[in-house]
C-alpha cells in the first residue's frame, strides 16, 4: 500500500477530495504566510539599511564639525594677526558659537523630522549631546578594534 502523502501525487483519487473551498483556504493561507513573512523581513532590511544611513550621517556630520572648527580657529588667527583687538575677536567668537549652536540644533531637527516615523528607535538622537556620545562609542570601538 502507498502511503497517504505520496497518494496524493500518485492518484487523482485523493486530489478528488480537496473541494474548491479547502483548495482556496489553503491558495489564501499561502499568500497570507507569504505576505507577513515578506513583510516583516521587508521592516528587517529597512531597520539594518537605517541603522547604517544613520551612523554615515553622524559620521558626516563629525567631519563637517571638525572642518568647521579648524576654519574658525583660522578666522580667529587671523582677525588677532590682522590687529582686531581681543574683545572684538571674543565678541565675533560668541556670535560664531551661538550661530554653529542653532545649525548643529537645525541639523537635529531636520534628521528627526525625515526619519521615517515607525523606525524612531533606531535614531536615537535628541540632541547634540546623542550625537557626540554616539561618536564617542564609534571611536571607542575602532580603538578596541584596532587594540584586538
Amino acid at each position: 500500500m502507498v502511503a497517504k502523502s505520496t497518494a496524493f501525487f500518485l492518484s487523482g483519487e485523493i486530489l478528488e477530495q480537496f473541494d474548491f473551498w479547502s483548495a482556496l483556504l489553503w491558495f489564501m493561507t499561502g499568500v497570507m504566510s507569504y505576505r507577513i513573512i515578506a513583510t516583516v523581513l521587508s521592516y528587517a532590511h529597512m531597520a539594518s539599511f537605517l541603522e547604517r544611513v544613520r551612523l554615515e550621517a553622524i559620521t558626516f556630520l563629525a567631519v563637517v564639525v571638525e572642518d568647521v572648527a579648524y576654519m574658525r580657529m583660522l578666522k580667529y588667527k587671523t582677525m588677532l594677526e590682522s590687529g582686531m583687538s581681543t574683545e572684538e575677536v571674543k565678541k565675533v567668537k560668541e556670535v560664531d558659537d551661538h550661530t554653529f549652536n542653532m545649525w548643529k540644533a537645525a541639523v537635529i531637527g531636520q534628521l528627526r523630522s525625515a526619519w521615517p516615523k515607525q523606525f524612531n528607535k533606531i535614531l536615537k538622537i535628541r540632541d547634540w549631546r546623542d550625537v557626540s556620545n554616539i561618536l564617542t562609542q564609534i571611536n571607542n570601538a575602532k580603538i578596541k578594534k584596532m587594540e584586538d
